[in-house]
């Protein structure tokens, strides 16, 4: 038997619509500004974690924006007002993320990672954007992952955010009550897609979430890979799909 190795946009998707990832498509689908934006503050990450901060935090924050820029919109010509805004955007979110995890509180211990876990007839990549620690609290771990979209449906459906949590615990410990506080955090990240005509500098809109190990619920992944293994011989399209801005929608039962 054929043992398949899937990163998490692969496996969700083969849940969500066999179709899609027949054609090499994702749920996944992250605007570039998102990309840009991600990109961005992984390149902060790996400043801090080399030890390339430089005296000024805004320059190396500026640096880092600067790069990721390049990278997912070239040198190609804008419209300036657009390239000012939307360096703000991501200068602004770091800014914001630095706040949540300042310097004196926590230390980054890993950029971007993606651990295998590995199960019957699947194994899964589950994907961390960094992981840090708490300075006064050294077992106690935080895990950052950015999200595309974050409401109330993900935080009740996405069952990887469970099994991050219980690989976290691993490597965790704790030496005070677990009542007044948690060994593992799970911190969901997410930024709306760029608009230069509704993205205002003075009211900047980034969504933070956060679940601990209290959270955690055991999941029985058999139904999952079960649906994954039947969608996978049988990759039929919908009979009506909503996803209007699908990017693989032209080509779907062509």
């Amino acid at each position: 038997m054929v043992k398949y190795i899937f990163n998490e946009s692969q496996f969700k998707t083969i849940l969500t619509c066999p179709k899609l990832y027949a054609l090499d498509g994702s749920i996944n689908n992250y605007d570039p500004s998102q990309q840009f934006i991600r990109h961005a503050l992984q390149l902060f990450f790996l400043k801090i974690i080399k030890g390339n901060i430089a005296s000024s935090i805004d320059t190396s924050i500026n640096d880092s924006v600067n790069k990721a820029y390049k990278a997912y919109y070239g040198l190609d010509s804008q419209d300036p007002s657009f390239v000012v805004d939307i360096k703000a955007y991501a200068f602004a979110f770091i800014n914001s993320f630095i706040t949540l995890f300042n310097f004196t509180e926590y230390e980054i211990l890993s950029k971007q990672m993606q651990p295998l876990l590995d199960y019957e007839n699947f194994s899964l990549k589950i994907s961390f954007d960094a992981i840090y620690k708490q300075v006064n609290r050294t077992g106690f771990l935080h895990a950052v992952c950015f999200y595309p979209l974050i409401d109330k449906h993900v935080l009740r459906n996405d069952f990887l955010l469970n099994l991050k949590l219980q690989y976290l615990k691993q490597f965790a410990s704790f030496s005070i009550p677990k009542e007044k506080y948690q060994e593992v955090t799970i911190h969901l990240l997410a930024v709306p897609k760029f608009n230069k005509y509704k993205t205002k500098r003075s009211a900047y809109s980034f969504v933070h979430k956060k679940i601990t190990y209290a959270d955690y619920k055991h999941t029985d992944l058999s139904p999952y890979f079960k649906k994954a293994n039947e969608n996978l011989l049988n990759p039929i399209a919908p009979p009506y799909c909503p996803n209007t801005k699908c990017s693989k929608r032209d080509f779907c039962n062509v």
